[in-house]
Formats: C-alpha cells, sequence, structure tokens
C-alpha cells in the first residue's frame, strides 16, 4: 500500500527570516507536493530536518498560510506542481525521513490547497518559554541547590524556562533594567505588591549581606543569564508570561555583576 520510500525532501518558500514553505518532494518519478491533511508534527519535522533545519516551529496545509509564506499559485503553474503524495507514514521515533513510506497521490484526491506548509528554524530558544521569575538568594559558603532562599522579598531576580519541546527547565539571571513597570511586575509576580520596589545590579550588593545569589553559587551551580531582555508595559502583571521577553542565547556574556535585584 506504501508505495514508495522518501528519498530527499526540498522546501520552497518565498519569504524572509524563518524558513516558511511548501514542502517540495524529490526522488520520486516526478517533483510534487505532499499532501499535508494526515501529516502529524513528527512527520513535519522530518521536513525540517531533511530541508537542512533542525527544528519544527509550525505546520498547516497551504490555505492555511498567506501567500508569502508559500509557493504561489503562479509559481505552482510554472513549475508545473501538484500534490503527488499523500499518507506519509513514518515508523516511531524516526529521525531520518528516508525510513518513511508514502502512498501516491491520486487525481484530485488532494488538492495544492491542501498541501503542506512548514516553518523550520535552527533558532532553539523558540522553543523556550518564560514561566515564572521570583526572587533569590543564599547564605555565603552554602551553594548546594537547596541553600536557595526564594520569594522573601528581596534577592536576586531569578527567572525559570522551560523547553516546550523537552519539559527541560532551566533557572538564571535577568540583566539589570530601568524600567519600573518591570521591576513592580516582578514583585507581583513573587506575591509582593510594591509599585516602586529598590533595585541595583547584582555587583553593588554585598556577598556578605547573604542578601542575594553569590558569586560561589552561580559559578558551583553554572548558573548564568536565561533571559537577555525583559520588558512589562504594565505595574501589575500577576503572570509574567505576559511581559516581553528574550532567552538568552548561548553567545550571550552579559556580566553576572549586571543581574537585577529588587527589595520589594
Amino acid at each position: 500500500w506504501y508505495q514508495r520510500r522518501v528519498r530527499k525532501a526540498v522546501v520552497s518558500t518565498q519569504s524572509t527570516g524563518d524558513f516558511n514553505g511548501t514542502v517540495v518532494l524529490n526522488g520520486t518519478r516526478s517533483d510534487g507536493l505532499v499532501c499535508g491533511t494526515n501529516v502529524d508534527a513528527e512527520t513535519a519535522e522530518l521536513f525540517c530536518n531533511a530541508a537542512g533545519y533542525r527544528y519544527l516551529v509550525h505546520y498547516d496545509v497551504a490555505a492555511n498560510y498567506s501567500s508569502s509564506n508559500k509557493l504561489s499559485c503562479d509559481r505552482l503553474k510554472d513549475q508545473e506542481l501538484s500534490v503527488i503524495v499523500d499518507d506519509v507514514y513514518c515508523p516511531t521515533n524516526t529521525t531520518d525521513l528516508r525510513d518513511c513510506r508514502f502512498r501516491a497521490s491520486e487525481d484530485g484526491e488532494c488538492d495544492v490547497d491542501m498541501a503542506l506548509v512548514v516553518s523550520c528554524t535552527n533558532d532553539e530558544s523558540k522553543h523556550w518559554e518564560l514561566t515564572n521569575v521570583t526572587l533569590a538568594y543564599n547564605q555565603v559558603g552554602s551553594h548546594d541547590e537547596w541553600d536557595l532562599v526564594r520569594n522573601n522579598g528581596h534577592g536576586t531576580v531569578w527567572a525559570t524556562i522551560r523547553n516546550k519541546r523537552t519539559g527541560e527547565e532551566r533557572e538564571g539571571l535577568v540583566p539589570y533594567t530601568w524600567n519600573s513597570y518591570t521591576k513592580s511586575s516582578i514583585c507581583y509576580s513573587a506575591g509582593r505588591y510594591n509599585r516602586w520596589p529598590r533595585s541595583w545590579k547584582t555587583g553593588a550588593i554585598s556577598a556578605s549581606s547573604s542578601r542575594k545569589v553569590s558569586c560561589g553559587y552561580n559559578l558551583d551551580n553554572n548558573v548564568g543569564y536565561v533571559l537577555s531582555y525583559l520588558y512589562c508595559s504594565s505595574p501589575y502583571y500577576n503572570y509574567i508570561s505576559l511581559c516581553s521577553y528574550e532567552i538568552a542565547s548561548d553567545s550571550y556574556n552579559g556580566s553576572m555583576d549586571d543581574a537585577l535585584w529588587l527589595d520589594c
């Protein structure tokens, strides 16, 4: 029933920036499109991988994408492209599209409006989301994870991010900001209702005061920045994830002395 193996996939696009495009399949008797009605996320990501990208961001049928994010009707006509593949089947835990099989699409069974379109990226940060921000500190010389005191009204701003794909969580620092709404929203999120909290860069707080996450703790636990930017447009965001933020890349090199410290 599954007549051929998938050998190579090429994703064509007319967009810029993040990779979006109609999936064009080669390696069969002719070039053509893939019907997207029965494709799941794992299979869609295999098409991204075959096209040279690491991650799937989104996938859908062509009818639900704007014209700039897929092959235009004119391009489809010029290249004489139609849907040639239906019911792509990939065994569980498949990591290579070449291990998948498909059924040749019959005429009229799935038209170009139902063709598979994917959005792919190599940027891992798009799979991370901000889930919590609190305040933390430790006693100098106490560097185990359970030595970290949280939500006690003052401390280094401590953010938690979560990978939506894997469930992995990371904790770390947030850069200093002058924005008062952002600071008060952090306090509000931590259960402290202070419109004008005191703020400093962590480097200005004495480690001996045990009122911040110490350098020793950060080094022993390989702590770095998890956010490179945080901005809240309201002073009372109860859910800090409503604020604008950017996940810190691996190359982000902010000084640990420039992290945000608050007394709420």
